[in-house]
């Protein structure tokens, strides 16, 4: 169920591979929260 819940994701998302959604979506929560700390 979890190798096919992610290929469906994949795919979902326009064919990307799950680790480099993962990855951007990481990173982007880490961007975020530098913000936040800046704008403090």
């Amino acid at each position: 169920i979890t190798c096919l819940g992610a290929t469906l994701l994949a795919q979902f998302l326009g064919g990307k591979p799950l680790y480099s959604t993962i990855l951007a979506r990481t990173l982007a929560k880490q961007e975020a929260e530098r913000a936040a700390t800046q704008n403090t």
